[in-house]
C-alpha cells in the first residue's frame, strides 16, 4: 500500500512518515497520548483527541511565530536557496504511556515553546509543528549570508534548551532529549494547492526530506548536518566527519557530519610586511601624481593628496607604494594613523606620532621621555625652553623645570600648533618632508584642524602631506593651497586577474575560479587577494606543480558569499589563535601586547606563540622590541572582518575584560582617556559603568579644553542612560550629564542657546523628582544664567532669588556664593546698581580661590570670584567711583591669571575689557582683549570671539579710525547668530553709534539706538538706558535738521533715569550735556545750577575726560 503526500501528490510507502520526495509529514501525532495517526484523522483512534483541533491549534502557533517575526504567513512561490531544520523529540512515543494525556500536551507545549524562542532568536521561521516534530526554515522569506550556521547554532542551543526543561510535570524521567538534521540545497517555497488542500509556506524539492533522514541518524543530544551545510558552516563549528551514508529515500550516498559544539569561526586578511606585498596592480596615474607632488614638495612649494575610496580599495596600498618608490631618496616620514576608538580623543594621532619616533618605552620615566624629547629638539636646533613646554604638555609630561618657558593659561594650544609647525620646519630644512595621515576619517577635531593648520603655515616648506580617507568623510579643506585629490576607483577585470595570478605564485587558476574570484570581488583589491588566498587554502584546488586544477565542479558556494565569509574561514583554521585575533579585534586595530596580556587567558609563551602564528599568517605587523612591543592589523578591514564574527555574547565579554583592565590595570590610561573605558563598556552592553566613564570623558574634556569632544561623550552617555532602570543613582547621573553637557553647549553655541536652556531645565526636573535639592542648585543656576543671556532679565531675577532661596534652605555657604552671583548677574543688567555692588561685594567677602576655583565648571563656565570683582567694578564707576573700579579691574585680572583653565580667562578677561572701555582705558583695552581674543578663538567659543571682534573694532574708532571701527563693529554684531547672549548690545550699539557720529552718520546712528532701546525695553536691560537716551538727545542736536526741544527731553530722561539709578557718572554726563544746550539757548546760570552740584559730588577721577570736560564747562559757565 502507499500514502499519498498531500503536498506534491507523491506516493509513498504506507509505513513512511515522512514524503520522500519533498520531506512533507505524512503522519502526525496526537498532542494528548502521542500516537501516530494519518495526516488527514480527525480524531485519535487511541485516545479520541480531536486531531483537527489540534491541527488547527499547532498551525496556529506556526503563524503566531511566523508573526512575530514580522512575516506574512500567506506568500507566493519561491526559488530559494534554503536551510532546513528538522527537530524531533526523543523517546515521545514511551513518554506518552508513562504521562497523564494532559501532562504530556502541556509537556509537548512546552518543548514546541522553548524551540520558537530559540528558533525566533536567530530569526527563522518555524514552518510546521507535527506533534513532536518541528520544521524549520532558514533563508525564507528573510534570507541571511550565514543562514547554515544561523540554523546549526539553533540546533545546539535547542538541544541544550529542551535539555533544560523542567520535568517537575513528568517526574518519570530526568531530562528530554531531541535529535536534529539540518540540510542546505535549492528549493522551491510558498504557497501550495488550493481550497482545503492549500498548505501555506509549503517547501518542494530534496532539501527537507534529507533534514528529515539526517535526524533519524542522529543520537539523542547531536546535530548532523550534510555535506551542503558544512561547506557553509565549516570553521563555525567543531565538527566530526561521520564519513558517507545510504539514507532511504536518496538516491545518491551522502557525506554526513556531527556538530558537537560552536568553535566561534573567524577570518583574516593581508599579510605582513616582512613576507612582502603583491605587486601593485592599476595605480599608476596615481603613483604619477603623488611623484609629481612630491617633486615639487622637494623644491619648496607644500602640497596635500587626499586619498579617498572604500575600506579595501587600497588607499594605505597605494600610499605605501610611493613610500617605496622613494625610500633611497633623503627624506624624513611622519607618519599619523587614526583610530575608531580614540575619535574623541584630542591629538591621539599627533601623540601617538611622538611615542613611536622618540621610542617612548613603556618602562621610560618621565624625566627619560622628556630627555628623549630634549634631545630631539636640540638636534633639530630649536630652541629647547620654548619647543618642549607645549609638547610635553601635549604628552602629558610634567615640566618641573622653571627654566622653561612655560605657556600661559589658555595659550596652550596655540603654542602646541606653533611648536609642531616649527618641528616640522627644521625637519624640512634638513630633508625634504613626507607626511602620512592615515584614515583621517577617525581623527579628533583637533587633531584636523592641527594639521589643516601645518599645511597652511607650511606653504613655503618641502613637505608633502598625503591624508587617506573614506568617501563618506570629507575633510575641511577649503582655503588650502596646492590641494589635489585623488579617489581610488574600483578595478577592471584585466587588472583584478594579475592580482589573482601574483597570489597563486603565477600558477594558473581554472578560469572558471578566476572568474568567480574576480565577479565576487567586484575590483576591490583587497577583496580579491583575499578571497585568492582563502580558496587556495580550502582544499577545492589540487596543484599539479604547473597550475591548479579543479578536479571536481566547483560548487556554488565553494567560494564565501562575502570576504568576511573568506575571512572567518581562515580564522578558524588557525585553532586556538583566532581566540587571540578576535580578542585583539576588541582592542582595536592597534594594541599593546601588555593590554592584550592582561585581558587573554593564555599565558605569555602561548601568547607570544598565538601572535607569531598571525604575524606569519599575514594578518598583524608586528612593531618595538620586548618588553613594549606593539601590534596592528594589517588593514582595518582585517580588524573589523574579525571583529564581527564574534559572536556578540562573547565581544561583550572580552570588551568588558578590556574595560576592567584599563580601570584596574591601567589606572593612567584610563584617567588620560577615559573615553576609551566607556567605548569598551558600551560595546560590553554594560549600560552603567559605561554611562558612568562618559560623564567621566566629558568632564575631562572640558577640563581640556575640547569642548566638541566633551560634548560628544555626554551625548553618548546620556543616549545609554535611557536604557538604565529609574533608580534614584541612575536619575542623578542623568542629571548631572545633562548639566555638564548645557555648560559645555553653552560655550559651542552660546550662552543663549536655546538646546542648553532645555538641559538646564531637564536636569532640574530630575533633580526635583529624587528630591536633590545640591542637584537641583546648578541646574536653576543655569537658567537663571540663561534668562539673563537671553535678555529676560525680570526671569533672571525670579530664578535668582529661587536660586538664593534654595541656597539658604540647604544652608551651604559656598551655595550661597553662587546664588548672590545670579543676583549680582540680573542687577548688573537691570542697573540696580546698589543691589549690583552689595551682591558682588557679598561674593567677594564670601569667594575663596582654593575652594571655589573650580566652580565654574558647573556654574556658567567662568570663576565666579573674578566675576563678583570685575561685576562691583563695573558698580563702582558707574555710581561714581573711578579709581575704586580701576583697583578692583586689577585684582579681577590678578585673579583670573590664576587660572589655568583657558575658558575661564578668556571670559574674564573679555568683562573686563568692557568696563576699562566705560573708562576710556584704549591702551588697556587693546592689551586685555588682545589676550582674551585667541584663547576664545581655540576654545571655539564663538559668543567670546565675537565679542573680542567688536572691541578690535572700537579700538581702532577711538584711534580716530571711524569709519573703518565702524565697519567692523558693524560686522561683529552681524555675525552674531542664534543662541548668542543679548549681554552688552545694547552697550555695543551705543559704541557703535558713538563711531558712526563721530563720521557724520547721524541718522544711521540713530537706527542703532531705535535697536538698543528695543533690546532695553525686550529685555530690561536698564543698566545703559540713560546713555541711550543721551546720545539721543546729541543727534537731535547734531544733525542739520535737529530738534533742540526733542533733545532737551532726551536730555531730561537721561537724568531722570541715572538720579533714579544713582549712577552718577551717567548723570554728569547728561547734565553736561543738557547744559551746554541750556548755555547754546541763552540760559548759562541755569546750566551752571543744573551741573555744578553734580560735578561737585565727586571726589576722584578728576582727571577722567568725562570730569575734565565737565570741569571747563562750568569754568565757561561760571
Amino acid at each position: 500500500m502507499t500514502t499519498s503526500c498531500s503536498a506534491c501528490n507523491h506516493e509513498n510507502r504506507d509505513e513512511a512518515r515522512f514524503c520522500s520526495a519533498c520531506g512533507t509529514p505524512l503522519t502526525i501525532s496526537c498532542p494528548a497520548c502521542g500516537t501516530v495517526a494519518p495526516p488527514d484523522a480527525g480524531f485519535c483512534d487511541a485516545c479520541g483527541a480531536n486531531l483537527k483541533e489540534s491541527r488547527q491549534a499547532t498551525e496556529g502557533k506556526a503563524i503566531q511565530n511566523e508573526t512575530e517575526t514580522g512575516e506574512v504567513a500567506g506568500t507566493a512561490a519561491e526559488r530559494r536557496h534554503l536551510t532546513v531544520l528538522f527537530c524531533d523529540l526523543v523517546g515521545s512515543a514511551s513518554l506518552s504511556e508513562k504521562m497523564d494525556p494532559e501532562d504530556f500536551r502541556d509537556l509537548l507545549a512546552a518543548y514546541q515553546d522553548t524551540c520558537a524562542v530559540v528558533v525566533n532568536h536567530y530569526d527563522g521561521v518555524v514552518a510546521r509543528y507535527v506533534g513532536d516534530g518541528l520544521l524549520i526554515y532558514f533563508g525564507y522569506p528573510h534570507a541571511h549570508e550565514d543562514d547554515a550556521p544561523r540554523a546549526v547554532r539553533a540546533g545546539l542551543e535547542i538541544v541544550e534548551a529542551v535539555g533544560k526543561i523542567d520535568l517537575d510535570l513528568a517526574l518519570s524521567v530526568n531530562s528530554l532529549h531531541v535529535r536534529i538534521g539540518i540540510a542546505t540545497g535549492t528549493v522551491v517555497v510558498g504557497d501550495i494547492g488550493t481550497g482545503a488542500r492549500r498548505e501555506e509556506m509549503a517547501v518542494v524539492g530534496e532539501t527537507p526530506n534529507l533534514a528529515a533522514r539526517l535526524q533519524g541518524l542522529a543520537d539523542p543530544g547531536e546535530v548532523i548536518i550534510a555535506e551542503e551545510t558544512h561547506k557553509l558552516v565549516e570553521g563555525y563549528f567543531d565538527i566530526d566527519d561521520l564519513g558517507d551514508h545510504d539514507l532511504k529515500g536518496i538516491s545518491i550516498s551522502q557525506k554526513v557530519y556531527r556538530v558537537r559544539q560552536e568553535s566561534g569561526a573567524l577570518d583574516r586578511l593581508e599579510a605582513s610586511a616582512r613576507t612582502g606585498l603583491t605587486q601593485l596592480v592599476g595605480r599608476q596615474e596615481e603613483i604619477a601624481i603623488l611623484s609629481n607632488r612630491w617633486l615639487k614638495a622637494r623644491q619648496g612649494e607644500s602640497q596635500l593628496i587626499t586619498v579617498s575610496g572604500e575600506a579595501g580599495i587600497g588607499k594605505s596600498r597605494v600610499v605605501r607604494a610611493f613610500r617605496e618608490s622613494i625610500v633611497n631618496e633623503p627624506h624624513a616620514r611622519v607618519l599619523y594613523y587614526g583610530s575608531p576608538y580614540h575619535q574623541n580623543s584630542a591629538f591621539h594621532p599627533v601623540i601617538d606620532q611622538f611615542e613611536r619616533a622618540l621610542r617612548f618605552d613603556s618602562n621610560d620615566s618621565i624625566e627619560k621621555r622628556l630627555d628623549k624629547l630634549v634631545s630631539e629638539v636640540t638636534r633639530l636646533g630649536l630652541e629647547v625652553e620654548s619647543i618642549v613646554p607645549p609638547v610635553a604638555a601635549m604628552l602629558s609630561l610634567e615640566l618641573k623645570d622653571q627654566n622653561f618657558d612655560l605657556p600661559e593659561p589658555g595659550d596652550i594650544k596655540r603654542r602646541q600648533l606653533v611648536s609642531m609647525i616649527a618641528i616640522l620646519e627644521a625637519m624640512s630644512a634638513e630633508n625634504p618632508v613626507l607626511i602620512v595621515a592615515e584614515d583621517v576619517h577617525w581623527y579628533d577635531p583637533s587633531s584636523l584642524e592641527m594639521l589643516v593648520a601645518i599645511k597652511q603655515n607650511l606653504d613655503e616648506s618641502r613637505i608633502l602631506m598625503v591624508m587617506t580617507h573614506r568617501p563618506d568623510f570629507s575633510p575641511a579643506l577649503a582655503g588650502v593651497a596646492n590641494l589635489t585629490q585623488i579617489p581610488l576607483s574600483h578595478l577592471g577585470g584585466l587588472e583584478s586577474t594579475v592580482i589573482v595570478t601574483q597570489v597563486s605564485g603565477n600558477k594558473p587558476l581554472p578560469d572558471e575560479v578566476a572568474t568567480e574570484i574576480i565577479a565576487k570581488a567586484d575590483g576591490i583589491p583587497l577583496f580579491v587577494e583575499e578571497l585568492t588566498k582563502s580558496l587556495l587554502e580550502s582544499g577545492v584546488l589540487r596543484d599539479d606543480g604547473k597550475r591548479y586544477v579543479l578536479d571536481e565542479p566547483l560548487p556554488p558556494l565553494a567560494i564565501p558569499p562575502s570576504l568576511q565569509d573568506s575571512l572567518m574561514a581562515r580564522l578558524d583554521r588557525l585553532a586556538t589563535t583566532k581566540e587571540i585575533a578576535q580578542l585583539a579585534s576588541c582592542i582595536g586595530r592597534n594594541f599593546d601586547f601588555s593590554l592584550l596580556s592582561a585581558v587573554s587567558t593564555f599565558d605569555e609563551t602561548e601568547l607570544r606563540n598565538a601572535l607569531k602564528q598571525l604575524v606569519e599568517a599575514e594578518l598583524i605587523y608586528e612593531r618595538g622590541m620586548r618588553p613594549d612591543i606593539k601590534f596592528e592589523f594589517k588593514h582595518a578591514l582585517v580588524r573589523d572582518a574579525a571583529y564581527e564574527s564574534l559572536l556578540k555574547s562573547t565581544r561583550q565579554l572580552n570588551h568588558q575584560r578590556i574595560a576592567q583592565a584599563l580601570e584596574n590595570n591601567f589606572v593612567a590610561l584610563a584617567e588620560t582617556q577615559p573615553e576609551l573605558v566607556a567605548q569598551h563598556y558600551t560595546e560590553a552592553g554594560l549600560i552603567e559603568p559605561a554611562v558612568a566613564w562618559w560623564y567621566r570623558a566629558g568632564q575631562r574634556a572640558t577640563r581640556i579644553d575640547a569642548n566638541l569632544e566633551a560634548i560628544q561623550h555626554l551625548e553618548q552617555g546620556l543616549e545609554l542612560a535611557e536604557q538604565l532602570e529609574r533608580s534614584e543613582g541612575h536619575i542623578r547621573l542623568e542629571a548631572d550629564m545633562l548639566l555638564a553637557l548645557g555648560n559645555t553647549v553653552r560655550l559651542i553655541e552660546g550662552y543663549a542657546s536655546e538646546r542648553a536652556g532645555k538641559l538646564f531645565a531637564r536636569s532640574r526636573s530630575l533633580y526635583q523628582q529624587i528630591s536633590d535639592k545640591n542637584g537641583e542648585f546648578p541646574a536653576l543656576w543655569g537658567l537663571s544664567h540663561m534668562a539673563l543671556a537671553n535678555g529676560s532679565i525680570d526671569k533672571a531675577e525670579q530664578y535668582a532669588r529661587e536660586v538664593l532661596a534654595l541656597a539658604e534652605e540647604i544652608g551651604n555657604p559656598d551655595l550661597e556664593l553662587e546664588a548672590h552671583h545670579t543676583l549680582w548677574g540680573a542687577y548688573y543688567l537691570m542697573g540696580d546698581l546698589k543691589a549690583l555692588k552689595y551682591h558682588s561685594e557679598k561674593g567677594i567677602e564670601l569667594y575663596r580661590f582654593e575652594e571655589h576655583g573650580e566652580y565654574g565648571f558647573t556654574y556658567g563656565n567662568h570663576d565666579p570670584g573674578a566675576c563678583a570683582t570685575y561685576s562691583n567694578a563695573h558698580a563702582l564707576w558707574l555710581l561714581g567711583y573711578r579709581e575704586q573700579a580701576r583697583a578692583r579691574l586689577e585684582d579681577a585680572i590678578e585673579l583670573i591669571m590664576r587660572h589655568s583653565q583657558p575658558q575661564f580667562i578668556s571670559h574674564g578677561l573679555m568683562h573686563c575689557c568692557i568696563t576699562y572701555m566705560l573708562l576710556g582705558e584704549v591702551d588697556v583695552v587693546r592689551e586685555v582683549n588682545a589676550r582674551a581674543y585667541p584663547i576664545a578663538i581655540e576654545t571655539a567659543n564663538l559668543d567670546l570671539s565675537n565679542q573680542c571682534e567688536f572691541i578690535f573694532g572700537w579700538i581702532r574708532a577711538q584711534e580716530g579710525g571711524y569709519a573703518d571701527g565702524a565697519d567692523r563693529m558693524k560686522n561683529a554684531l552681524a555675525d552674531r547668530r542664534a543662541g548668542a547672549s543679548s549681554y552688552y548690545r545694547g552697550f555695543f550699539l551705543s559704541a557703535l553709534t558713538n563711531a558712526l557720529y563721530r563720521n557724520g552718520l547721524y541718522q544711521e546712528g540713530q537706527r542703532c539706538l531705535r535697536q538698543a532701546h528695543e533690546i532695553a525695553d525686550e529685555s530690561c536691560e536698564h543698566w545703559w538706558s540713560a546713555e541711550l537716551h543721551r546720545l539721543d538727545g546729541k543727534a537731535y542736536i547734531s544733525m542739520d535738521d535737529g530738534d533742540p526741544q526733542r533733545a532737551r527731553e532726551r536730555f531730561q530722561k537721561a537724568l531722570d533715569i541715572s538720579r533714579k539709578q544713582e549712577s552718577k557718572i551717567l548723570e554728569l554726563r547728561a547734565a553736561s550735556d543738557m547744559s551746554r544746550l541750556m548755555r547754546d539757548q541763552g540760559d548759562p546760570k541755569q546750566a551752571f545750577e543744573l551741573l555744578a552740584p553734580v560735578y561737585e559730588w565727586f571726589t576722584e577721577g578728576l582727571e577722567a575726560d568725562d570730569l575734565r570736560d565737565a570741569k571747563t564747562l562750568l569754568d565757561e559757565l561760571s
